[in-house]
């Protein structure tokens, strides 16, 4: 399962420390030789992989990776490489000048494919140069299919860090046995239909179930408690010249996010009443002070699509692995909307947070210039932007525009607004862009509902209130029912999903 986990015994039994440069007569060097680090990289040989503080073994390597011979010429150097411990040649004392730093426990954690390779050596390289070539934290890859050497090579030649590479377990990456597969073919072919961003794709419903309750799980990410998600083409446009590792442990934080903009709504048309389902099992789990106002701005009633956006988050994984987020997730994942809607991890995680948690336990990372196609952060503050090497124009700070959420994070949290002009937030029931749907007429499909613990069926929430739910903002339909039921030959399936009446869980929400 831990691909970079080789077989380092040697032939005459003699067991050899990580991370050897071995020549083509197969004995190690007995010391680092940065001359040749730095003059292989013009030769072919990829200079990733070794560790001054493990060397002095002989023997030769039953378990090896051949690097790629890009010049055709060169063919008799093998790079045999446990890329548990790389160090790049273009920084290679900075380890030493930090040496008495105690890191956190702490990884940095992408799931990526090999067709990704470019996308994440250029987020590596960022992320390398911008903070982690003055800390070395670790580095986990996790994929559902197998990683190529091709792929573990230049990958850990880039990470200063202990470089991990992990096949996903088939359990955390299928269907579970609850689901029906035919209606949720159905569904993708009616999004695909309808253009919903990724509502075709099924590989995108299983990387957000794994990315909502699975990942924490991985064998290897056991031994962390914090993780910083990076996925490929990300960009980090200023220097991040501390340790927010060490931030959010001395802070006592739990989760750390960069930009919160609005859920696409024709994804998560069920996710909200099945949330309030839970919490009104539940209600032991939901926090006195918590960020609830941050995710409705009706009392409750409906979700106002405000989330934390997931391609970037720093958390401590103890949360996920606590009873309230295993019971609910155990909860979310059986109501079916992975895979007959289009839930993503990103709302699954900001509610959770938002709900379970104190709201001092949320931090709002400012000043890293943080960027995700299409959008980006930027410091508003010239002399911020200086100190931090920053190169983005502040100007174009996605935070503060009309579409961010981030001015009602600051509102209800009481915190001081960045100098610059602010535009006033959109509701999201008068964003235009949710309205973009097809007019065409698609019968309502609902996802099936959780019983109550006396198993019995629950009633919906907005018709508890006597405001019966129009699917106004979608033209009268669910997303899941404009996808089901592609073959219009046959009679639309329609599922009943059945929630208990609304539990007012925000602060001083009036009834």
């Amino acid at each position: 399962m831990l691909y970079s986990s080789l077989n380092t015994t040697s032939q005459n039994g003699v067991n050899l420390n990580n991370n050897s440069i071995i020549s083509d007569d197969n004995s190690p060097n007995d010391e680092v030789d940065f001359e040749f680090l730095r003059n292989s990289q013009n030769s072919g040989i990829q200079p990733n992989a070794y560790n001054s503080e493990n060397t002095g073994n002989t023997g030769n390597i039953d378990n090896k990776f051949q690097v790629a011979d890009d010049t055709e010429n060169f063919g008799k150097n093998i790079v045999n490489i446990d890329v548990l411990n790389p160090i790049n040649s273009y920084d290679f004392d900075v380890r030493s000048r930090i040496s008495n730093y105690k890191k956190q426990n702490a990884t940095l954690f992408t799931l990526v494919r090999d067709e990704d390779l470019y996308g994440i050596l250029t987020a590596i390289r960022n992320v390398e140069d911008r903070f982690n070539k003055n800390y070395h934290y670790d580095w986990i890859f996790a994929n559902n299919q197998e990683f190529s050497n091709d792929f573990k090579i230049k990958v850990s030649n880039l990470v200063s860090g202990n470089s991990k590479f992990i096949k996903i377990p088939n359990e955390y990456w299928s269907y579970p046995e609850w689901i029906d597969q035919l209606k949720a073919r159905k569904v993708r072919a009616k999004m695909k239909k309808l253009k919903i961003k990724y509502g075709h794709l099924e590989s995108y419903r299983h990387m957000c179930r794994f990315n909502s309750g699975f990942f924490y799980r991985l064998p290897e990410l056991l031994n962390y408690k914090y993780y910083w998600r990076v996925e490929p083409d990300v960009n980090f446009r200023c220097d991040i010249n501390y340790d927010p590792f060490k931030y959010m442990n001395d802070n006592n934080k739990t989760y750390g996010f960069t930009m919160a903009p609005y859920e696409l709504h024709t994804t998560v048309r069920n996710l909200w009443s099945t949330v309030l389902n839970f919490t009104s099992q539940y209600p032991e789990y939901v926090a006195d002070n918590n960020n609830f106002e941050f995710l409705t701005d009706d009392n409750g009633e409906t979700f106002n699509m405000c989330h934390f956006w997931s391609n970037f988050e720093i958390a401590d994984m103890d949360f996920y692995r606590e009873e309230a987020y295993s019971k609910f997730f155990e909860f979310i994942d059986k109501s079916g909307g992975f895979f007959y809607e289009r839930w993503g991890d990103a709302p699954i995680h900001s509610m959770a947070v938002s709900i379970f948690l104190n709201k001092d336990k949320l931090h709002y990372f400012d000043n890293f210039g943080y960027y995700h196609p299409p959008n980006g952060q930027c410091p508003r503050s010239f002399e911020e932007r200086l100190k931090r090497r920053c190169d983005c124009d502040g100007k174009r700070d996605y935070n503060w525009s009309q579409i961010s959420c981030i001015p009602l994070y600051f509102e209800l949290n009481g915190l001081e607004k960045p100098n610059g002009p602010t535009k006033q937030r959109l509701k999201s029931h008068k964003f235009n862009y949710f309205n973009r749907i097809s007019e065409s007429v698609i019968e309502e499909v609902h996802i099936e509902g959780q019983p109550n613990a006396e198993g019995q069926t629950q009633v919906d929430p907005v018709q508890a209130v006597g405001k019966p739910d129009t699917g106004a903002s979608t033209g009268g339909r669910t997303e899941a029912g404009a996808a089901a039921g592609a073959d219009n030959t046959q009679p639309e399936e329609v599922i009943k999903i059945d929630s208990p009446p609304r539990l007012d869980i925000g602060v001083n929400v009036q009834a």
